[in-house]
Protein backbone atom coordinates (compact mmCIF):
# COMPACT_ATOMS: atom_id res chain seq x y z
CA UNK A 1 0.00 0.00 0.00
CA UNK A 2 0.95 3.50 -0.72
CA UNK A 3 1.05 6.06 1.76
CA UNK A 4 0.77 10.02 0.44
CA UNK A 5 0.99 12.51 2.98
CA UNK A 6 0.04 16.09 2.79
CA UNK A 7 2.54 18.59 2.99
CA UNK A 8 1.80 21.56 1.57
CA UNK A 9 -1.69 23.65 2.07
CA UNK A 10 -2.20 23.64 -1.65
CA UNK A 11 -2.16 19.84 -1.12
CA UNK A 12 -4.85 20.18 1.75
CA UNK A 13 -7.06 22.15 -0.05
CA UNK A 14 -6.72 19.73 -3.19
CA UNK A 15 -8.00 16.87 -0.84
CA UNK A 16 -10.67 18.98 0.46
CA UNK A 17 -12.00 19.30 -2.53
CA UNK A 18 -11.69 16.26 -3.70
CA UNK A 19 -13.83 15.09 -0.53
CA UNK A 20 -16.72 17.28 -1.16
CA UNK A 21 -17.02 16.02 -4.92
CA UNK A 22 -17.39 12.48 -2.89
CA UNK A 23 -19.88 13.63 -0.57
CA UNK A 24 -21.85 15.40 -3.27
CA UNK A 25 -21.69 12.67 -5.36
CA UNK A 26 -22.82 10.24 -2.11
CA UNK A 27 -25.92 12.69 -1.95
CA UNK A 28 -26.69 12.29 -5.53
CA UNK A 29 -26.64 8.69 -5.06
CA UNK A 30 -29.50 8.54 -1.70
CA UNK A 31 -31.52 10.85 -3.97
CA UNK A 32 -31.15 8.22 -6.79
CA UNK A 33 -32.11 5.57 -4.35
CA UNK A 34 -35.41 7.13 -2.63
CA UNK A 35 -36.80 6.87 -6.11
CA UNK A 36 -39.60 4.20 -6.77
CA UNK A 37 -38.58 0.56 -7.50
CA UNK A 38 -40.81 -0.24 -10.79
CA UNK A 39 -41.21 -3.02 -12.94
CA UNK A 40 -39.14 -2.52 -16.11
CA UNK A 41 -38.15 -3.90 -19.99
CA UNK A 42 -34.57 -4.78 -20.17
CA UNK A 43 -33.35 -2.44 -23.62
CA UNK A 44 -31.20 -5.56 -25.14
CA UNK A 45 -33.93 -8.71 -24.58
CA UNK A 46 -37.27 -7.46 -23.50
CA UNK A 47 -37.08 -9.13 -19.85
CA UNK A 48 -38.96 -7.35 -17.47
CA UNK A 49 -37.09 -6.63 -13.92
CA UNK A 50 -37.22 -4.85 -11.31
CA UNK A 51 -35.08 -1.17 -11.45
CA UNK A 52 -34.84 2.22 -11.00
CA UNK A 53 -35.58 4.63 -13.96
CA UNK A 54 -32.01 6.16 -15.21
CA UNK A 55 -32.51 9.56 -16.99
CA UNK A 56 -30.45 8.12 -19.53
CA UNK A 57 -32.80 5.70 -20.68
CA UNK A 58 -37.18 5.58 -21.98
CA UNK A 59 -39.39 5.93 -19.65
CA UNK A 60 -39.89 2.36 -18.35
CA UNK A 61 -36.62 0.70 -19.91
CA UNK A 62 -33.08 0.21 -18.69
CA UNK A 63 -30.06 -2.47 -18.50
CA UNK A 64 -31.87 -5.79 -17.23
CA UNK A 65 -29.93 -7.87 -14.77
CA UNK A 66 -30.05 -10.39 -17.38
CA UNK A 67 -27.99 -8.76 -19.76
CA UNK A 68 -25.48 -6.94 -17.45
CA UNK A 69 -22.77 -9.25 -18.51
CA UNK A 70 -23.95 -10.08 -22.43
CA UNK A 71 -23.72 -5.80 -23.09
CA UNK A 72 -19.78 -5.39 -23.41
CA UNK A 73 -19.41 -2.79 -22.16
CA UNK A 74 -17.06 -1.69 -18.99
CA UNK A 75 -18.72 -0.17 -15.73
CA UNK A 76 -17.71 3.07 -16.29
CA UNK A 77 -19.65 2.98 -20.04
CA UNK A 78 -22.60 1.24 -18.04
CA UNK A 79 -23.45 3.95 -15.75
CA UNK A 80 -23.27 6.65 -17.93
CA UNK A 81 -26.11 4.75 -20.27
CA UNK A 82 -27.83 3.06 -17.45
CA UNK A 83 -27.30 3.79 -14.10
CA UNK A 84 -25.51 2.56 -11.28
CA UNK A 85 -25.45 -1.26 -10.60
CA UNK A 86 -27.54 -2.13 -7.54
CA UNK A 87 -29.41 1.41 -7.62
CA UNK A 88 -31.02 1.25 -11.05
CA UNK A 89 -30.31 -2.14 -11.88
CA UNK A 90 -28.60 -6.01 -10.04
CA UNK A 91 -31.27 -4.47 -7.41
CA UNK A 92 -30.84 -6.72 -4.45
CA UNK A 93 -33.30 -9.48 -3.91
CA UNK A 94 -36.39 -8.02 -1.28
CA UNK A 95 -37.00 -4.76 -3.26
CA UNK A 96 -40.70 -4.18 -2.94
CA UNK A 97 -42.32 -2.56 -6.34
Amino acid sequence: MTVHYITTTEAANEMLDVLKACSEAAKDLDRERARPLIWMECTCCGEDYIGRQWWNQDESYGLGDCCVDLCGASREERSDTYGVPGIHYLIEKGGEV
